[in-house]
């Protein structure tokens, strides 16, 4: 998100490196919402792998009822402040965080897709 703007040569206007931050930050709530959802989606065959069963929600340190909400809240509260923003802003995140809950749930066990899809989410967070 910040080679944009200094590549640009935007890095020293007034505004524009406030905007990049305050996307960047609302990026890493939704980013960190989709990790926790994956979590959620592991859990039971982390409980069974020796190092990942170490992980919070599979460990039981953190409730599914509590990592459902903490997934909750941080995407949404991501996605409205994203809406709030900028609508180029929303659909981005929109799309990223859409991509990511099917990698979730499907498309991670099937090859060469799931690589697309983890290189499009890496090119969607440059253009938000």
């Amino acid at each position: 998100m910040f080679a944009p703007i200094v590549f640009s040569g935007f890095l020293f206007v007034p505004g524009y490196l406030t905007r990049v931050i305050w996307a960047f930050a609302l990026f890493c709530l939704l980013s960190s919402s989709v990790y926790v959802f994956n979590d959620i989606i592991d859990a039971p065959q982390d409980r069974e792998h020796p190092f990942k069963r170490l992980r919070p929600i599979a460990a039981g340190k953190i409730s599914l009822a509590g990592a459902v909400f903490l997934f909750l809240l941080l995407s949404i509260t991501s996605l409205l402040w994203g809406f709030l923003t900028s609508t180029f802003l929303f659909a981005v995140m929109l799309t990223y965080f859409v991509l990511n809950i099917f990698y979730s749930l499907w498309w991670k066990r099937i090859p060469i897709l799931d690589v697309f899809v983890i290189a499009a989410g890496f090119v969607l967070r440059v253009y938000g």
